[in-house]
């Protein structure tokens, strides 16, 4: 690569830095999941999510398959694996780092109903452990997740699959801005872009002197 060509990475990396990222306060993501629910081809899981502390938000889930009459109600904890450093400085010099993306562990639990038919309904228990990533918009209010674990939805049904390995996708959209978790997101983004920076200005230096 020319030294010009490093130039203008440093410049669009500069300009990139300039832009702020917020944490929104609440959340509210609509998820596809394409099957692991009780055999049926869709289910969907809306999720609603409060910003509880720098790293860690309060979950809510309502898993919907509705062909088969399905219906969790469970909440829990989501954690942002980026406010472990390690992670943090593993990730920082790639395109995946912690300014673009929110890699994080979440786990809900609650109660997991089925239609048996028009007068039955069964209720057990049901809960969903998850691993995934969040990729973000420029401003951080809306976010593409993919995410994927293992689920507990619900009764056992003779015949059909209570639980499984899942992998769903969606979108999220997200309102207000929790002022800690924002300080920390674009202190993060800050990092990454200073590490890619210097990495980006020895190769030009490099560049210049051949």
């Amino acid at each position: 690569m020319t030294k010009f060509a490093y130039y203008v990475l440093i410049i669009l990396l500069l300009a990139a830095n300039l832009q702020a990222q917020i944490a929104p306060q609440y959340n509210l993501a609509v998820n596809f999941l394409g099957s692991g629910v009780y055999d049926k081809t869709a289910a969907l899981n809306t999720v609603f999510d409060y910003q509880f502390s720098t790293n860690l938000e309060l979950e809510a889930d309502l898993l919907s398959a509705t062909g088969g009459g399905v219906n969790d109600y469970e909440g829990g904890v989501n954690y942002d694996l980026c406010g472990i450093k390690l992670f943090e400085s593993a990730l920082a010099l790639s395109s995946l780092n912690c300014g673009s993306l929110d890699p994080f562990v979440a786990f809900t639990a609650g109660e997991g109903r089925v239609e048996k038919n028009k007068y039955t309904t069964l209720e057990g228990p049901a809960f969903m452990a998850k691993v995934g990533v969040s990729i973000k918009s420029s401003t951080g209010t809306v976010t593409i997740p993919f995410i994927g674990g293992y689920g507990y939805f619900g009764p056992e049904i003779k015949g059909q699959q209570n639980k499984g390995f899942y992998f769903y996708t969606g979108i999220t959209f997200g309102v207000g801005n929790n002022a800690a978790a924002s300080q920390a997101r674009q202190a993060r983004l800050r990092r990454a872009y200073a590490r890619k920076l210097k990495r980006l200005q020895a190769k030009a230096k490099k560049a210049e002197q051949s």
